[in-house]
């Protein structure tokens, strides 16, 4: 086993572990009636694997940016779901407030029990989940974000596992040939998580472009941005078992010159979702590899960073 792969597999235990002490209850009252999962950035392939369970347990469910979240208007009794490593992004404290004056349930998922957004939360009785974060979770292409969060979400949907090992149980292919300049991350239901984190991990790190859809939505237009020059483009596949025929059945329809790989899972619901989100996981890592581009801080231009730090404010 390599060192990502056996990280990936102790970050995953100790979420399963955090979720263990958080307590049946909590995890019960958490899977009640509808609910809205809200993240941002490489945190929101997370927020819709959350959903995706929470629906399969028969209740209601959206993944929400912050900024969706105050335009949005939900349900009565919708509990929001907050979720952050650190807990200290703007956007993120912003909707923890909007969330806490709405009056509905609300829970706090962070790494930093410390943080703004938890102390929000803890301060005005809302439900509080510790997920333990490595040291370098800034780094780009970070994999801790989603592992702890993807590992915590079958916990409570599917309970306690294990499902670290998970993160092993699909085969990651072999890294394309070139690297391309512009990739289709295609996945849809429980696949879709891997495939919005491969798509956010390429962008955010620099590699390349990357569009998430679905297979068919894909060919519904999106296909259109590598006519002219397909050799260019990568297509990744993501599959649970269900939809693994048909995944490699569309990827053979391809155009001979553009790459393609299927990352496929042998389970599908969540079981499928956690061995996916693995996988793209160590794809991308050794994509990286073969680009000679190591996972380093963030280099953001100044435009970027006064973009990022633009608050809303109440009369926006």
């Amino acid at each position: 086993m390599d060192g990502l792969t056996a990280r990936l597999i102790e970050h995953g235990y100790a979420a399963s572990r955090a979720v263990a002490a958080w307590g049946d209850a909590a995890i019960a009252e958490l899977r009640e009636g509808p609910a809205a999962f809200v993240a941002s950035g490489a945190t929101a392939s997370a927020a819709r694997l959350w959903a995706a369970a929470h629906e399969s347990s028969g209740a209601p469910a959206w993944a929400l940016t912050p900024y969706d979240l105050e335009r949005r208007a939900l349900p009565a009794g919708t509990r929001v779901v907050l979720m952050s490593v650190s807990g200290a992004n703007h956007d993120i404290v912003r909707a923890t407030q909007v969330a806490l004056g709405r009056g509905g349930p609300v829970v706090a998922v962070t790494g930093d029990p410390e943080s703004p957004m938890a102390r929000l939360a803890r301060g005005d009785g809302a439900r509080l989940l510790s997920l333990p974060t490595p040291d370098d979770e800034h780094l780009i292409a970070n994999p801790w974000r989603i592992v702890g969060l993807t590992v915590a979400a079958a916990s409570v949907y599917a309970g306690p596992g294990p499902w670290a090992e998970r993160l092993a149980a699909a085969s990651a292919p072999v890294v394309w040939a070139r690297r391309p300049s512009m990739i289709f991350s295609l996945g849809a239901g429980f696949a879709a998580p891997a495939a919005y984190d491969l798509a956010e991990k390429s962008v955010e790190s620099g590699y390349a472009p990357s569009l998430h859809t679905d297979e068919r939505n894909f060919a519904h237009g999106a296909l259109m941005v590598a006519a002219s020059d397909p050799s260019r483009a990568l297509v990744t596949l993501f599959a649970t078992r269900r939809g693994s025929s048909y995944a490699r059945r569309f990827a053979a329809a391809l155009p001979p010159e553009m790459q393609r790989c299927v990352v496929a899972a042998d389970d599908d619901g969540i079981a499928g979702a956690v061995a996916l989100v693995g996988a793209g996981i160590r794809l991308f890592h050794a994509a990286l590899d073969g680009a000679a581009m190591a996972p380093t801080h963030h280099d953001v231009p100044s435009w970027g960073r006064t973009l990022h730090f633009l608050r809303v404010e109440d009369e926006d």
